[in-house]
C-alpha cells in the first residue's frame, strides 16, 4: 500500500511538473503575441501620424 501511494504521488508530481512547463510555454507565447501586437499598433499609429503630416504638407 505504501509503495503504491508513493508511485501515485510520484506520477502526480511528474504530471504536475509537465503541466506547469506547458503553462509556462503558453504564457510565453501570449507574451510574445502581446508584444508583437503592441509593436504593430505603434507602427499603425506612427503610419497614421505620418499620413496626417503628409496631408498637412500637401495642403
Amino acid at each position: 500500500m505504501y509503495q503504491i501511494s508513493l508511485a501515485i504521488l510520484h506520477n502526480y508530481n511528474k504530471k504536475s511538473r509537465q503541466q506547469s512547463k506547458q503553462n509556462k510555454r503558453v504564457i510565453e507565447l501570449f507574451q510574445v503575441r502581446i508584444a508583437s501586437k503592441g509593436a504593430e499598433l505603434k507602427d499603425r499609429e506612427r503610419t497614421k501620424t505620418e499620413q496626417l503630416q503628409w496631408c498637412e504638407i500637401q495642403n
